[in-house]
């Protein structure tokens, strides 16, 4: 492995597979999307301890889902994309039904997703429609202009 020029010890790989996208991603963008130290950090969200933003980042401890939303603001990412990558934390969890956590990984939406998902219900009056497959590859083109 590199040397690191950073500061503190040397990191070392982030383990793959389920249970760790969201450590990933958050190693991954942290250094372009966010500034301030994590003492500054850790006081933005609320934490006891700035070892935690670390923790989080190697995927050694689970970020905890009252601080999503702190992250997503911080990040600058959409929330329900965070919330994916969250839930992929417990696809290992003995105590998580896994089709649970693959329905909640399949189903989530972004905001703008959300948007079109609210308006489909309302003027269906939630009677879960089926749409086929060339009426939605339409919408898809439309909105992609």
């Amino acid at each position: 492995m590199p040397r690191s020029t950073a500061p503190g010890r040397p990191r070392s790989s982030i383990p793959s597979g389920p249970g760790y996208a969201l450590a990933a991603f958050l190693d991954a963008e942290w250094p372009s999307r966010v500034r301030g130290t994590n003492i500054e950090v850790a006081r933005e969200l609320g934490l006891h301890s700035p070892n935690l933003i670390s923790h989080w980042r190697t995927g050694r401890n689970r970020v905890p889902a009252q601080h999503l939303e702190g992250l997503s603001r911080l990040l600058k990412v959409d929330l329900g994309k965070l919330l994916g990558l969250w839930v992929e934390q417990f696809r290992r969890d003995p105590t998580m039904p896994q089709p649970i956590a693959d329905m909640l990984v399949d189903r989530l939406a972004t905001t703008n997703e959300a948007e079109l998902l609210m308006w489909v219900r309302a003027e269906t009056k939630d009677a879960n429609p089926y749409f086929p497959a060339d009426t939605l590859k339409a919408v898809c083109r439309e909105v992609s202009r």
